[in-house]
Formats: structure tokens, sequence, C-alpha cells
């Protein structure tokens, strides 16, 4: 034999068909530790011996020759999918799939994951496996991503596949710039991960709310037995660095950690200091403070909300989670519903700008931004920044082909705000460039997706 190559991506697939073998084991009552002990074999081998901690990436192995094969290929991402990494490793892998040596998660001439380094010289995105997006590679490197917590990449991934075909049609692979089909047509891989893809996404917005639970209007920020305090610049300064720590600490790639938060320190202080927002006057903020305020005390009343009510799956557990779970403000209940539609929209601002908000408040829902803290000086950075959450999401996609943009279901609750088109041109064009700014400019239909309730844990 000429050469004889150990590959990450079957010995990946192995082991993710091993750990298949063990669950099935396990339903079935049979033992399983001898297919353990294959597992445990191949991911030590292929996580000691193909990883290259100088190149970031696993590669290929040369059993003649005694070398790594270093050719930076998408098959070098596939041990996410076999659960083969150590975090570190996870890590490193990420930051390179994200750069511009494969495809960033913003950057909009690209589709999901090439299939090689884009700034090698031989890269060639219409050439087979030289540069091409291969939907089965992606869908294997989308699992990974999601196995590993990096949400954001995944929802890119998850985006662009179901993009790809819906656009181009069924082919076994795409130009990994401009997205036209290559190779046989009607592409059975393609065709199959399509499906197991959109059914995926379509079971994750399928909450139980067959007896969701009514409950009576309840203040979440009482705290009977403390004094409380009743400086203005204290409570807010207070606030905000209270909510801040929780966001930076407990908020990882669009994943509230929940649990962890629930126990940590610094959910007891908040409990205090939101205790004090009674005697809060907003009022005495400037426009771009008071809207900041607004905007976290929304986000940060959500993750209360979900704990305090021991949400497990979805805030529409709580048929009123948004209209009678309260907090006591400057004296007065308001809830999550008051803040949306009456309390930033009472915020003087330019137009452009509060058309931003709604993208900006995270509702608890995988349909959501990423959350970010708020305050004078970032704000109009981060109201960017979460419209490109939904850009690079699965949840606002152009069809140039159709002439149809797609959006998350919340626009059409801001009537007021986007009574056509236009109103959601104007916020959008300024933050997508070249091709798909150009989609953007010639689409003439809205459609919406339908809202994603599964709790962003």
């Amino acid at each position: 034999c000429p050469f004889i190559a150990i590959d990450p991506l079957f010995n990946s697939i192995l082991c993710a068909s091993n750990e298949a073998l063990i669950k099935i084991a396990d339903i079935i009552g049979e033992d399983y530790k001898e297919i353990e002990g294959w597992l445990k074999i191949t991911s030590r081998a292929v996580r000691d011996e193909l990883y290259s901690s100088k190149d970031k990436i696993f590669y290929g192995y040369d059993f003649i020759g005694e070398k790594l094969l270093e050719k930076p290929t998408a098959a070098g991402f596939i041990p996410l999918f076999g659960g083969i990494p150590t975090e570190l490793q996870a890590e490193e892998l990420y930051d390179y799939m994200n750069s511009a040596n494969f495809c960033h998660i913003h950057e909009e001439e690209c589709f999901a994951i090439p299939n090689y380094d884009k700034k090698k010289n031989d890269f060639s995105r219409k050439n087979y496996w030289r540069g091409p997006v291969w939907i089965n590679i992606n869908w294997m490197i989308y699992q990974g991503l999601k196995r590993y917590g990096f949400k954001r990449k995944a929802e890119h991934l998850e985006r662009t596949i179901l993009e790809l075909p819906i656009r181009f049609d069924f082919y076994e692979y795409f130009d990994s710039f401009e997205g036209t089909g290559y190779g046989t047509r009607d592409f059975s891989w393609t065709a199959a991960l399509f499906i197991d893809l959109a059914y995926e996404y379509e079971k994750q917005k399928e909450i139980e709310e067959e007896f969701p639970i009514f409950v009576k209007e309840t203040v979440i920020n009482k705290n009977e037995n403390r004094i409380k305090i009743r400086n203005q610049k204290s409570i807010y300064e207070k606030f905000n660095s209270t909510v801040k720590k929780i966001f930076e600490k407990y908020v990882s790639d669009g994943s509230v950690k929940y649990e962890k938060i629930k126990i940590s320190p610094e959910y007891k202080i908040y409990k205090t200091v939101s205790a004090d927002l009674e005697n809060f006057n907003p009022e005495f903020l400037n426009t771009n403070a008071k809207l900041s305020f607004f905007i976290n005390l929304y986000n940060i009343m959500v993750i209360d909300f979900v704990i305090s009510k021991n949400i497990k799956t979805s805030v529409r557990e709580i048929e009123n989670f948004f209209t009678n779970l309260k907090y006591i403000i400057n004296r007065k209940k308001i809830s999550l519903y008051d803040i949306e539609f009456f309390y930033l929209k009472e915020i003087k601002l330019e137009k452009n700008v509060i058309k931003k908000v709604p993208f900006s408040l995270v509702r608890g829902s995988k349909t959501s931004p990423h959350l970010r803290f708020f305050n004078e000086e970032n704000l109009y950075e981060n109201l960017d920044l979460s419209i490109k959450d939904y850009l690079s999401s699965s949840d606002l996609v152009l069809i140039p082909e159709e002439k149809t943009i797609l959006v998350p279901e919340f626009i059409r609750w801001h009537t007021d705000l986007f009574r056509e088109i236009n109103d959601i041109k104007t916020i959008l064009e300024n933050l997508l460039k070249n091709s798909r700014k150009k989609h953007l400019k010639t689409s003439e239909y809205i459609d919406f997706f339908d809202f994603d309730w599964s709790l962003n844990r």
C-alpha cells in the first residue's frame, strides 16, 4: 500500500458510534464495558496523537512517513462531534474555526465552514474537497459545537445549512462564497441532513403548553425585612454593578446559567439590590442611561422570574409570565410587558434607534439575542450587536431568489415600529455589506419565523 493514513474524521465518527452503542446497550440492559474501553482508547489516541497544539487543529497522520499531514481541513474540527477534545483544545478549535481562515460568525461573504483553510494558496471554493461547503461535514461540526456549548457558532451553521438547500437546491456540495450548488443534484445526504436539522429546529419550539400555570399578580422584588436605600445614585450604581457581574460571569455564548446564578453570591446581593428599586425613580437619568437601565432591568427581571418560579424548559410554563410577574419600581408595579410596550417607548429616541430596541430584549428564549450589559458608553454598539446576533442565527434570513426577508416573530408584535418592509430595511442596511446588502435592497416581502420559546440555558 503506497500510504496508510490515520484520519481524525473517521475516528471521530467511530467514537460517536461507540457512544451510540453504549446508549443502546443501556436501554436494552446489555453490558457495555467493552465498548466503553474501545471509546476511551480511540478518544485518547486521537486527542494525544492527532492534535497540533501549534496550529490548533486535528490533522491526519501518515503512518508510513510517521508525521502529521499538516493540511488544515474541516475534518480537523470533527473530533468535537465525537466528544474527543479537552476543553482547552475545544476552545482553540473554535477560535481557529471562527476566524477569517474558515468563516467568521459575522463574515458575510462565506457560507458555513468551507472544507479547507481559505487563506491557503491551494484553496478552491469550487474544487470538491479543497474548499466548498459540504452539508454532511457541517452537520457534524454543528453537533459538536452544541456538545461543547458554542451556541452562537452552532446557530450560525444551523442557519446556513438550512439556507443553502432552500436557495440553491439539494446539491452534493456548494460554493463556499456564493452558495452555488455543485456535483450531483438531489443528493441524498444533503436532503437527509436538511430534514434532520429542520425537524430539530421545529421540535425545539414544541414546548409543553397543555397545562400552563396561571399565577395571580405577584411582586418578585419584595424584601420586607431590610432597611431600603433611598439615595438614587447609590441604588443606580449598585444595580448596574451587580447586574453587570451576573451577566459577565454567568452568561456565555448566548446561554444563561440559571442554576449557577441561583446559588451564586452575586444573585443573593442582587435580591437585596432589586428590593431597593422600589424607591428608585429612573426619571433622574439622561436618555441613554434610562434606555440602558430599562433594557438591563428587563433582562435581569426575566432571569429573576425564571429562578423564582423554578422554570425548567420555557417561560411559557407560566401562562402570564410577561404580565402578572412584576417588580415595584418607584412605588409602581411594572411587568415585562409594561417595560417593552410602554416604558421603553416613552423614552424620546431617534426613530432608527427605537426600532433597534426590541432586538435587545432577551425574553428567556432561544429566539433572543445574546445577553449583554448596556450602559451609556456601549449602548449603540450593543444595540447593533444584538441585531447582528439575529443576522448570524437561523432567525433572520435573506432569500434573494424569492425577494424575501425571514424575520423573528416579535417584529409583528411592534406594528407601530414596523409597518412595512422598509422599516426593517432601514435598521439592517447599515449592518450588512456587499452581496447581503444588495439582497436586502431587492427584497420586497416579509415572512416570519415562529418563536422558539425553549429556555436559553
